[in-house]
């Protein structure tokens, strides 16, 4: 099976592709580091031709809001018409928990680092390729898939643990009016509200690999 990987040198594209081989796929890491633009549509036909399913986990190379916008529209309608001429039948995309429900910041100040105390269910890079590929590799749903850490927590609780495995004595403060990226968050806003794919890797193991 041919299975291109829009974005796949990144990080979650390049374990992803490295996953999807070790199971003998023809995976392919598309982006512009290999001649492919989703954005001008560069090497687009050429990289799509015979594929059987496209992966979608390329990410805006800008965090300003209207370059994010352009860039998602763009690389949407490019790679939507795109497959439909390479009749690929099956189109997966990477996003995160909550997008549609809170398009949305954390502080540092006098030592310490506010943040909001939403909970929050992060899951490792690995994991996040290993449920990617199974879902590449299953049929096309036409929905939404939620996958989730194993844990979950208070927002904070996370970045202290983090701060803490690398040495930074910063105090972190869980502050329920915090924003994230500009946006009110609850507990609703970062983790799956029913069924979910959770990965297996705890916190402590994640960080035991830094």
């Amino acid at each position: 099976m041919k299975i291109v990987v829009i974005g796949g040198t990144g990080l979650i594209g390049s374990k992803l592709v490295a996953k999807l081989k070790q199971q003998g796929h023809d995976a392919v890491a598309a982006s512009p580091k290999s001649g492919v633009n989703a954005v001008t549509g560069e090497g687009l036909a050429a990289v799509l031709a015979g594929a059987d399913v496209v992966v979608d986990v390329a990410n805006a190379p800008s965090w300003e809001p209207a370059a994010v916008l352009e860039f998602f529209e763009r690389s949407s309608k490019n790679l939507a018409a795109t497959e439909a001429a390479a009749a690929v039948k099956h189109h997966v995309a990477l996003s995160i928990v909550g997008t549609e429900r809170s398009p949305g910041d954390m502080g540092a100040a006098d030592g310490r680092i506010v943040v909001p105390s939403a909970l929050f269910q992060p899951i490792a890079a690995d994991d996040v390729a290993d449920r990617l590929a199974e879902v590449a590799m299953g049929q096309p749903l036409n929905g939404t898939i939620d996958i989730a850490g194993p844990e979950k927590a208070p927002f904070n609780e996370f970045i202290a643990r983090r701060l803490k495995a690398s040495g930074d004595t910063r105090l972190v403060v869980g502050d329920p009016k915090a924003t994230y990226y500009g946006a009110p968050i609850d507990d609703t806003s970062l983790k799956p509200l029913g069924e979910a794919r959770l990965g297996k890797t705890p916190l402590a193991t994640w960080l035991a690999r830094l």
